[in-house]
């Protein structure tokens, strides 16, 4: 269920915030990212998003510092007094970030009498930031499960039956602004840095970055972002220059790609941010920064929907000693190639089932790759009497008197097997009938089927 709110002009979110004692508060934050003109309009969304939430005890605007100007002019509307000062039940706050990712809040005048405001510190922010993020995960549908029976075989060779696609996340613009807003504490801005990412569908959140850089601070400048393509294209693309470039990696869930990029020398470890993580064990500091922890590893395990973290799910690794246990299964693996994560060009072979499928009365000796799930062993021995089921040497009902040997296979045109004098001797359409209820089987005899 979509429990957020995002347009052009802002991205709006409720989060539960606990302080010492237990004690729980609930905040609707409204996230801008650009200046605007303040208009009364600019309040429609926040009232929209406050009416069905009678919980919510305090409104926070959260916005750029190059936007002050904007909600310095909005909290002087009528408007926006009448909501902050007078309304009560919702007590409305401002706070400007800076371009290292710090939240100062701004005054608007004197909160009503014997109202104790939330105190402001990291651990709160962090909170608040934390629980937007996943919030844009879950909303924007970005864990995206295969098929059924079906998985994924990610680049790095992990096997897993979800995707984490972390370009759903930053497709809309408040989205990647409140993202890249979350991710300035990590990055230090250097004029004439390169942000490289590891797929070409969080370039908005590196652009984003970019942006709110050089509209903060007109120091930085010069700043340039790309991909490098992965774990397929970091070998040739990935030049970093230390103590300048950044490495941001959309989403992972061992660590394997930063691990590799450190391992072999291509980015150290601090210049190293991966922006989602979804898994059974903690990141580990020497694959570098993680902005946003998906992960909830509680027991026992209570799903809320007040609670957006996400339950890692199975993922394996397949190497000579690692076997994937959906393969074990049947399961049929769908690559996922490039910097994009386009599901490979596959070489599925049908294959239509022989005679050497028959059931063999709950036999089960045969390799699991032969198919031999079958019902009504009669039915089978009806229709590889008529042709319908062939093998080696047998002749096509179509064929006449001819020698012609057809492939392992089962006619898909059966109309005139049915209309056969074997099929009416052998009671091959009244066993169909029978069995799809569409005529009561009262005879008190069958005849002996074809072999």
């Amino acid at each position: 269920m979509r429990r957020t709110h995002v347009d052009n002009d802002a991205f709006i979110f409720a989060t539960d915030v606990t302080i010492d004692g237990g004690y729980r508060t609930t905040v609707a934050v409204q996230w801008s990212a650009f200046p605007f003109p303040a208009a009364p309009a600019h309040l429609t969304a926040i009232d929209r998003f406050l009416t069905p939430r009678p919980e919510v005890a305090e409104a926070w605007f959260v916005f750029p510092t190059d936007a002050r100007k904007s909600f310095d002019d909005l909290s002087q509307l009528d408007e926006f007094k009448n909501r902050a000062l007078h309304l009560g039940l919702v007590h409305y706050r401002l706070f400007e970030v800076s371009e290292g990712g710090s939240w100062t809040e701004v005054p608007i005048g004197a909160l009503p009498p014997g109202y104790e405001p939330l105190a402001l510190d990291p651990v709160i922010v962090q909170h608040v930031q934390s629980d937007g993020m996943r919030q844009i995960f879950r909303d924007t549908e970005s864990l995206s499960p295969a098929s059924a029976g079906y998985h994924y075989e990610r680049p790095g060779r992990g096997h897993s039956e979800v995707f984490m696609r972390t370009s759903q996340s930053v497709a809309r613009a408040q989205h990647a602004y409140f993202i890249a807003m979350c991710m300035l504490s990590l990055l230090t801005p250097t004029p004439g840095a390169r942000l490289f990412a590891d797929t070409g569908g969080i370039i908005p959140l590196l652009h984003a970055v970019k942006d709110l850089w050089a509209r903060m601070d007109s120091r930085v400048s010069g700043v340039s972002v790309d991909t490098f393509g992965g774990y397929e294209g970091y070998e040739d693309n990935l030049k970093l220059v230390p103590n300048r470039d950044w490495v941001v990696i959309s989403s992972s869930s061992s660590g394997s790609l930063a691990h590799e990029l450190v391992s072999r020398g291509y980015a150290p470890a601090n210049r190293i941010v991966t922006a989602f993580y979804l898994s059974r064990t903690p990141p580990l500091a020497e694959n570098g920064a993680v902005l946003c922890d998906l992960s909830n590893l509680d027991e026992p395990y209570v799903e809320s929907v007040r609670d957006p973290r996400l339950r890692p799910h199975d993922s394996y690794r397949v190497s000579e000693d690692q076997h994937c246990e959906f393969c074990e299964q049947g399961s049929h693996p769908i690559e996922l190639i490039g910097d994009s994560f386009f599901p490979a060009p596959t070489n599925l072979k049908l294959r239509m089932p022989s005679i050497l499928d028959r059931p063999l009365n709950g036999e089960r000796k045969r390799p699991k790759a032969v198919m031999r799930n079958f019902d009504h062993e009669e039915y089978f021995r009806d229709f590889y009497g008529l042709g319908a089921i062939v093998g080696p040497g047998t002749v096509s009902p179509s064929a006449g008197s001819s020698d012609t040997a057809l492939q392992y296979g089962v006619s898909t045109r059966l109309s005139h097997l049915l209309a056969s004098d074997e099929a009416r001797s052998a009671g091959v359409r009244e066993r169909i009938l029978v069995a799809l209820g569409l005529i009561v089987d009262d005879a008190a005899t069958w005849a002996d089927p074809v072999s």
